[in-house]
């Protein structure tokens, strides 16, 4: 037998190890988001490569990059100026894309970010 002191402290302890295996089980864990290499799209013209994908799937960031690829006029968001690529803002099925950097021999092409939350896609345009 024990004393009741003894029984409360037990009880208490059984109390708050059960309290802490159900918040450990009820917090999801965060996990970092991963970065996925997505290769390129295939195609003519101004053609998407280097894809990478955040928080999103590979094929997701294809059509993001595939359709913000396109010129404006066939609903992308590429610009020519003379033999000079460009890049004009934008968004594209849901996320909104913009240049980050100008890339490649004399600067020809341009490096883009689009973000739609969490998600973000990156690639070059040469």
């Amino acid at each position: 037998m024990g004393s009741v002191i003894a029984r409360r402290q037990r009880r208490f302890a059984a109390s708050i190890a059960t309290t802490v295996v159900a918040a450990m089980s009820a917090a999801p864990a965060a996990t970092p988001a991963v970065t996925r290499s997505c290769g390129s799209v295939g195609g003519e013209g101004v053609i998407p490569t280097r894809i990478r994908a955040t928080g999103t799937s590979c094929a997701r960031a294809k059509r993001v990059a595939d359709r913000a690829a396109k010129v404006r006029s066939f609903g992308g968001c590429v610009v020519l100026r003379g033999t000079r690529l460009q890049f004009a803002p934008c968004t594209i099925n849901g996320f909104r894309c913009r240049t980050i950097r100008r890339i490649g021999f004399d600067d020809s092409g341009v490096r883009v970010a689009c973000r739609s939350g969490g998600a973000q896609v990156k690639f070059d345009l040469q």
